[in-house]
């Protein structure tokens, strides 16, 4: 059952608050930077930006709905969270 211990891995990143209504942070988990991007339903990019550690994201002008986040660091795609923005 080695497969299943490979899937509990710890999430490379957290975002918070979620549900979000002006601003949410996004913290990795390891010290590398990363490429950060929140991509709509429809799979526009609504903001992308290389981060170190942490950031504060400014979501006051997302239209309210659910957006993903993902962080590329190294070239190696990390987990993805979904994001929900509510007014």
């Amino acid at each position: 059952m080695e497969g299943v211990k490979d899937l509990k891995q710890d999430p490379n990143f957290i975002i918070f608050p979620n549900p979000a209504n002006d601003n949410v942070t996004l913290q990795l988990n390891n010290s590398k930077p990363g490429s950060v991007k929140i991509v709509d339903l429809v799979g526009n990019i609504v903001y992308s930006e290389t981060i170190a550690g942490h950031a504060k994201i400014d979501v006051a002008e997302f239209k309210n709905g659910i957006y993903f986040v993902s962080v590329e660091a190294d070239g190696v795609k990390m987990l993805s969270r979904k994001l929900v923005v509510q007014h």
